[in-house]
């Protein structure tokens, strides 16, 4: 099975996420968007990884 792209999402105020997937080298591609699951709301940012 080859993968060429994988892209993932995470909360704005996780920090932490963001710093693993830079070190992973996924690049960001979108601005927040507004992420509603059951009682929390918050927002996100859209991440991607291409293989070369």
């Amino acid at each position: 099975m080859k993968i060429n792209e994988i892209s993932t999402s995470y909360a704005t105020e996780n920090l932490a996420s963001c710093r693993v997937l830079q070190k992973l080298g996924f690049q960001f591609i979108k601005e927040p968007y507004e992420c509603n699951r059951g009682d929390i709301v918050t927002t996100g940012r859209y991440c991607k990884y291409q293989t070369r």
